[in-house]
């Protein structure tokens, strides 16, 4: 089985490789900073200032509890499992361990957050679904950033989606 992922992490990198663009490149540096750890705090810091000002205390804290989870298992995991990242990574100065992707689980715990808030919040059903729509996109953008740019395997990105999903579901789930 590991062959097996193995294998297809490759071979998503070879044919990554193959579409270089400059363009696409300079796009996806761009898209990819959304899920970057400073983009991603201050992301959260806004939601939780608006939920603590709306009197969601509860939420505010549980939201804060959970973002740090995510990133203190992230890094944990990383160090665990010491995966090294694509060769072509080092190239753009990334040196830490790749799996699983930090910006894959700060971008579906943060920005799904904001999927499962807004949709809740939203009177529009038209406006909620555009919302809803550029949210997701943006995730998937992120998590395919990482991939074209070279600095994480298809398997990283995956288990970052799991990971960042995971601790989405425990706080959703979680009472005060």
């Amino acid at each position: 089985m590991l062959e097996g992922i193995i294998s297809l992490d490759i071979s998503t990198e070879l044919f990554l490789n193959n579409l270089y663009n400059p363009s696409l490149y300079a796009f996806f540096k761009f898209i990819t900073g959304f899920g970057a750890i400073p983009v991603a705090v201050i992301v959260f810091a806004c939601i939780a200032y608006y939920l603590w000002g709306n009197r969601d205390m509860a939420l505010s804290k549980r939201l804060g509890l959970f973002f740090g989870l995510n990133y203190f298992t992230v890094f944990f995991i990383k160090w665990f499992i010491n995966r090294p990242r694509p060769y072509s990574a080092l190239f753009l100065g990334e040196t830490g361990a790749s799996f699983p992707s930090g910006h894959a689980a700060a971008s579906i715990f943060i920005y799904g957050f904001l999927i499962y808030y807004l949709s809740k919040k939203m009177t529009s059903s038209w406006k909620k679904r555009v919302v809803v729509f550029l949210l997701f996109i943006l995730i998937i953008l992120i998590g395919f950033s990482r991939l074209y740019l070279g600095v994480h395997f298809l398997s990283d990105v995956i288990g970052g989606y799991l990971l960042g999903a995971l601790f989405l579901s425990l706080l959703l789930r979680s009472k005060n």
